[in-house]
């Protein structure tokens, strides 16, 4: 709206500019010779308008607008003013405006309610000034009411979503609120039978001797326990309304301490951990959770990554963000982010039978307890071969 009342009043000055700052009349008479006049007054019986349009226009121009010229010399003096076609500017402040104009070396804009264009001319420059104040009321108007009414539909829209959606998501939240107790309690169950399964295979190679199908059995019980394990330790996590216990505490020596408790796990797979850490970084969390989440993404690295590896450590400080990067060479998994494996039960691989034994349950319960501390988790690859997770606290 705004654009196209500026497109319309800057049409208006340049018909001002291309005739000498003033709206002619143009009539012809009843034997179409043209006859150019200045405040002139003919009968409507001895002319007809003609085409095009801003012809027809321009006999009304000079009574619809209020308007004024000032021509000045190259020196910005000037030396023809005139204001006869408005009322509320005077001479000396129609030179005032014409020598700021000059000055500031803009040819086209507004001056108060006035909208001005420059036009070189012989030893000098034509300015046409138009007076824009109902234009510009009107459009303020406009944009005030349309930004009410925006305001008031946005409003409405936002009552009527508010009160609709507590009505259709009460059941998905009811559903997920349930399949959250299911998991936590259905973990809590497990564990008596996993125990007494795995006792049983004991008794049962005390008696008869350890074969290749107990400690299969063990093997399996093994995976299961850890399984419901990380299942409790996620529905943990996902306990909302428990606080957590909250200190403050060195992340720096927290972080070193879990690296050098992994340091001969990774020997024993023939990889290495290299740590990087600003010291005396203090923080303010639960440190038993950053301490899980730390060994949680250590041990996912070292069962990801490649033969001989190298895991990469580092935390850092900027201003006030801490910076936690884990990253380790890794089988081609495509290039860009890889946000999907922070998803739960979320594998690479696609399966759930690999020899690394992972449920996809690991970096599910770290993204948790990072959200839990208001910050936030990446995953990116920049090879294809390689991943790196950044943290932000």
């Amino acid at each position: 709206n705004y654009q196209d009342m500026i497109r319309k009043i800057d049409k208006v000055n340049e018909r001002l500019l291309s005739h000498d700052g003033y709206f002619p009349d143009k009539r012809m008479d009843v034997d179409g010779r043209a006859d150019f006049r200045m405040n002139g007054h003919m009968e409507p019986g001895d002319w007809q308008r003609t085409e095009p349009d801003w012809e027809i226009l321009s006999l009304e121009m000079s009574y619809r607008n209020r308007y004024f010229s000032v021509k000045t010399n190259k020196k910005g003096e000037t030396t023809e003013t005139r204001t006869e076609n408005i009322a509320t500017v005077s001479i000396d402040l129609a030179k005032e405006f014409a020598k700021n104009i000059i000055a500031e070396g803009k040819t086209k804009g507004f001056v108060e309610v006035y909208r001005y264009e420059v036009k070189e001319i012989k030893d000098g420059y034509l300015i046409t000034f138009l007076d824009c104040e109902q234009d510009l009321h009107t459009f303020r108007y406009f944009f005030m009411i349309s930004v009410i009414v925006s305001m008031g539909g946005l409003l409405a829209v936002f009552f009527l979503v508010w009160l609709f959606s507590n009505i259709v998501f009460k059941p998905v939240e009811e559903s997920y609120r349930k399949q959250k107790q299911f998991i936590t309690e259905a973990s809590h169950e497990l564990k008596t039978p996993l125990t007494i399964m795995d006792a049983n295979v004991e008794v049962i190679e005390m008696e008869n001797g350890d074969s290749s199908w107990t400690k299969s059995i063990h093997h399996q019980i093994a995976r299961m326990s850890d399984l419901v394990k990380k299942m409790v330790d996620l529905s943990r996590v996902d306990e909302f309304d428990r606080m957590m216990d909250e200190s403050d505490f060195s992340l720096s020596d927290a972080i070193y301490e879990v690296v050098q408790s992994y340091e001969a796990v990774a020997k024993t797979k023939g990889k290495r951990l290299q740590l990087e850490l600003e010291e005396g970084v203090q923080y303010r969390g639960s440190e038993v959770s950053i301490r899980q989440a730390m060994g949680l993404l250590i041990d996912n690295s070292l069962k990801y990554s490649t033969a001989n590896a190298t895991i990469k450590i580092d935390l850092h400080v900027r201003g006030k963000k801490y910076y936690l990067q884990i990253e380790n060479p890794c089988a081609y998994i495509g290039k860009g982010k890889k946000d999907e494996i922070l998803e739960r039960f979320y594998r690479l691989d696609a399966s759930h039978n690999s020899e690394t034994g992972g449920f996809g349950i690991g970096l599910a319960v770290v993204r948790s307890i990072v959200e839990r501390h208001g910050g936030k988790i990446h995953a990116f690859s920049e090879t294809g071969e390689d991943l790196k997770i950044t943290i932000v606290l």
